[in-house]
Parts: structure tokens; sequence; C-alpha cells
């Protein structure tokens, strides 16, 4: 089994862990949380969405850079790094810039965190404490963000099963410890308890398994990371902040507006209801987000045969599965509330469930065809995708005073339909057409 094979079972184990772990999460929360009270805790999962912001998918470029550059590196048989110095000089420059980035924004999150919380939850229900929990879910996740450098840095040199087996197996122990944590009684409490467990995993794992491989990146002293972040990372890195971060936000942070603007109640049954669609959407999309490194790589050495064919395959098998995923879980959601309609009662009611469904089959083409784009170093429409992101939040903000969580929903469904979609495909069968001109017959040396 090769690398992105053991890549795609990882990433689909803990995607499989999470579809299971979700509904037990969710009867937990229900069982131990009244429905205000679980209101607030998917507003806390929701708001926790802010922290992108400081990277503004730095990680992400990263991972493409990276790529690009492995195809003139390798792992010796001490797993440190090695082959053309001048490359591996800019890698390490890379590495130091990277974690000095992510500190000063790791100090900066925390304030910012805090004053969200104040902002979203201060004239809310009295009778729920919230302020100590959420500064310290502040501080905890805020040490954390610096840990997504070197993951990022092991993704991009081709070390996918690692990463996604420590994805795995950081899933497993974070939700172990929520579990606990919410049927002890620590209610607002274990979301921070889950969050240090799955940091204490991301270290231990970083320094049992990688740890040669880390100091052979970031244990030696090289200049220049600014100069080859701001020459050669940025121009793609706005991109990426622009077209990946802001509907992943926009979708998050609603939680926080429904909290807001109609009750906590109904924001527990939307946040609820989103969790399901995260782990939908991560579902169908390890076919294609996993193989990311391996599709810039093909493109790098110009094998473009084998990454239109790999593409394909992987693109439409994560459409069909995000679809079948979809319809699934609206069968599902008509059988809990006939048979267990104090679950049922827990998600949203019906004609806002099914609107949910469709914005995920439609975003899961769409992130498909982001990575189709972002293999050759390049974003779909980030401006595009901005302006979309800014307007389906301000709209959404609108929309939910007069028609409540649906309203958000609709606002979401239509401007994904109306407009990102036309413009992704015709996007894609442009850059399809000149990635095809330059197509060449595979050799007996690339597979």
């Amino acid at each position: 089994m090769n690398t992105s094979s053991r890549s795609i079972v990882y990433a689909t184990a803990g995607t499989l862990f999470a579809l299971v772990a979700g509904p037990l999460t969710a009867v937990a929360v229900v069982t131990k949380f009244s429905p205000a009270l679980q209101g607030y805790y998917y507003a806390f999962g929701s708001l926790l969405t802010i922290r992108l912001l400081t990277e503004l998918g730095f990680s992400q470029s990263i991972v493409q850079f990276v790529s690009h550059e492995w195809a003139k590196l390798r792992l010796d048989s001490n797993q440190e790094l090695a082959g053309d110095s001048h490359v591996v000089a800019r890698i390490r420059a890379l590495a130091r810039f990277a974690v000095a980035w992510y500190v000063v924004g790791a100090c900066a999150l925390v304030g910012v965190l805090v004053v969200a919380g104040v902002l979203t939850f201060g004239d809310q229900d009295r009778a729920i404490p919230w302020h100590l929990q959420w500064a310290t879910l502040s501080i905890v996740v805020a040490a954390a963000l610096p840990i997504s450098v070197p993951y990022a840095f092991l993704q991009g040199i081709n070390l996918t099963d690692s990463y996604w087996r420590y994805r795995f197996l950081q899933q497993v122990v974070a939700q172990g410890s929520l579990w606990v944590a919410i049927l002890g009684g620590a209610e607002l409490w274990a979301p921070s308890i889950s969050s240090g467990f799955g940091l204490l995993t991301a270290l231990t794992y970083l320094r049992i398994i990688h740890w040669r491989t880390l100091v052979s990146i970031f244990g030696v002293r090289t200049s220049g990371g600014r100069q080859i972040w701001r020459a050669e990372l940025w121009p793609l890195q706005w991109r990426v902040a622009m077209g990946w971060l802001g509907p992943f936000l926009t979708s998050s942070l609603m939680t926080s507006i429904v909290f807001r603007v109609v009750s906590p109640e109904r924001a527990g049954q939307y946040g609820l209801t989103m969790t399901l669609s995260g782990v939908i959407m991560a579902l169908a999309g390890n076919w294609t987000t996993t193989r990311l490194p391996e599709f810039g790589t093909c493109f790098a050495r110009a094998d473009m045969r084998r990454f239109l064919s790999e593409f394909r395959r992987s693109f439409f098998a994560s459409c069909l599965l995000g679809f079948l995923a979809a319809s699934a879980s609206v069968v599902g959601l008509f059988g809990l509330r006939t048979f267990l309609p104090w679950l049922g009662a827990r998600l949203l009611p019906p004609v806002e469930f099914i609107t949910a469904m469709a914005i995920v089959v439609v975003t899961i083409s769409l992130n498909g065809v982001a990575v189709f784009f972002r293999s050759q170093k390049t974003e779909p429409f980030p401006r595009l995708v901005a302006v979309c992101s800014l307007i389906t939040l301000v709209g959404g903000y609108a929309a939910a005073h007069w028609y409540g969580s649906l309203g958000c929903l609709i606002v979401q469904l239509s401007i994904l339909t109306l407009i990102q979609v036309p413009a992704f495909w015709q996007g894609y069968r442009r850059q399809l057409a000149s990635v095809s001109a330059t197509t060449r017959l595979p050799s007996s040396t690339d597979y």
C-alpha cells in the first residue's frame, strides 16, 4: 500500500470515527446539557474558528510550497532532510519564519477570542457560568496554534500517511477525554479538557515519531524566510485566505449569529447539525484533500496525464460519497423524529436540515474543484469568494432577524448555487483545457 492509499485509509478511519463519535457526543450533550447549555457549547466551537484568521491560510500555503520543492529533496537513512542544498536551505528558512509567525499570532489570538466571547455571550443567561471556561479554552487553543507548523511541513514532504495517522490518534484521545468530561459533569469545561489532551497528543507524537526529521528542518538557523514568504508564499497565501477561510468562517460563525439573534436553544440545534455536516464534508473530502501533496508533486514533475487521471477519480468519488451521506442523514433525521423524538428535536427541523444537507453537497463539489487549482499553486476566484462570504455573513445576519436559522441557510445556499458554482465550473473548464494542452504520455518510471 503506497503513501496516498495509507493517507486515505487513516483519514477515512478518522472521519468514520468522527461519524460514530458525533452521534455519541450528541447523546452525551443532550443527556447532560440543557438546551441553553447546548447552545453555549456549540457557540464556543463556532467562535473558535476565529483562530483561522491568525494564520490566514499560511499552513495550507506551506503544504503547497513544500510539496513542489519536494521534487528535489528526500529523507536519508536517518530520516533527515537531504537533497539539493539550496532547496534545503529555503525549506529551513521558511520553517523558522513560520514558527515566529504562529507564536506572535497565538499571543494575539488569546485577546481576540476573549473579546469575542464577551461580545457574544455577555448579555445572555447569567445562570450559566462561562467566563473562566471561555478564557481557559482560548489559552489552550492559542497554545496549540504553532503546532500546526511542523505538521504542515510533514504533509509537504509527503509524509501524509503519518500526518493522517496522527490526526486519527488525536481524534480518539480528544474525543475520549471529551466524553469523560461531559459525562463527569464538567459542562463548559469539557472543550478545554478535550483541547488540552489533543495538544498533549500532538506534542508527544512529534517527539516520538518525527523528532529527527523536525530537527533537520527547524534545528538549523537559516535566514531569508521572510523574503521567501513575501516573494513566493504571500501571493498564494492571500488567495488561499480569501478563497478557503472565507467560506469556512462564514459557515462556522453562523452558529454564533443564530445564538445572538435567535436563541441559545436554536443555536444548539444549528450547531449540532453543522457538526454532522462537517463530518460528511470531511468524509467525502478525504478523497481529494489527502492527495493534494501528491497532486502538487505530479504537477511539478509535469506528469499531467497522471495528475488529471488521479484527480478525476478522486473528485467523482468525493462527490458521490458526499451525496450518499447527505441523503442518508436526511433519512436518519426522520427516523430520529419518529422513534427517538427527544434526540431528533435537538437537530434542526426537517426543512432547515434538508437545506443544510444541500449546502453540504454543493460545498463538497466546490472544495474538490479548489483542490484541482491548489495543486497547481493557484486559488480559484479568491476575490469573488471573499465577497460572497461577506455577503453571506451580512445577509445571514439580516435574514436571521426575520426568518431565523432558515434564513441563514437559504442565504448560504443561494450564494453558493447562483454565484460560486457557475464561476467555479467555468474556471475549471478553462484551467482543464490549459492543463490538457500540456499533457504527456506517462513513462514507465512514473508508477
